[in-house]
């Protein structure tokens, strides 16, 4: 079994278990209260799946778990530096870009809490990241290289940079346009 098919079939039975009634919803959203898989009553939604898990990962599962319960997006779409820069652009809130870089330098303990801000922000948008890939992102969070937080950042500032390239053509295009009434001739000739 190939790793991103691991995430995708956590993301799949996550969404499964939560549609099954209400109290996997409940239960996972109020896990977020707690460390990521030490909340007892979380235990029979995530741990089946990640049993045999090295400890990142199972803790990384049940945040997962936890934000997808919380959201109420359950179709997701691209990284979460897509998905910041999708709240960004509908808010047109400064304070989303000062978030996600505070989220960008989080640490494995302060990633739960910067992570549930986020998320309940984009919730209120109906904007989600694709779980699965949140979900492979967070278990390589901590690569030294830091890939996971540069990929998020090219994602968020592609879109920022295009929206930008964008509005500068335009006011390019207004500046040179000549306004004129009609049947009048313009200035100079």
């Amino acid at each position: 079994m190939s790793e991103a098919s691991f995430h995708e079939r956590f993301a799949a039975y996550l969404a499964r278990r939560i549609e099954e009634s209400t109290r996997p919803r409940a239960v996972l959203r109020r896990s977020l209260a707690f460390p990521p898989g030490t909340w007892p009553e979380s235990f029979p939604y995530v741990e089946p799946f990640v049993a045999t898990a090295d400890k990142w990962t199972r803790e990384a599962a049940y945040l997962v778990a936890g934000l997808y319960a919380a959201s109420g997006v359950s179709a997701g779409s691209g990284n979460m530096g897509a998905a910041a820069y999708r709240l960004r652009a509908r808010t047109e809130s400064d304070s989303v870009e000062a978030r996600f870089l505070a989220l960008l330098d989080a640490d494995e303990e302060q990633l739960p809490h910067r992570l549930r801000q986020m998320v309940t922000l984009m919730s209120g948008q109906d904007i989600a990241p694709d779980w699965a890939m949140l979900f492979r992102d967070l278990t390589r969070w901590n690569d030294p290289r830091r890939r996971v937080q540069e990929n998020w950042a090219r994602e968020y500032y592609r879109h920022e940079s295009a929206d930008a390239a964008d509005d500068e053509s335009q006011a390019i295009e207004v500046g040179t346009r000549t306004e004129q009434r009609p049947n009048e001739t313009p200035v100079g000739i």
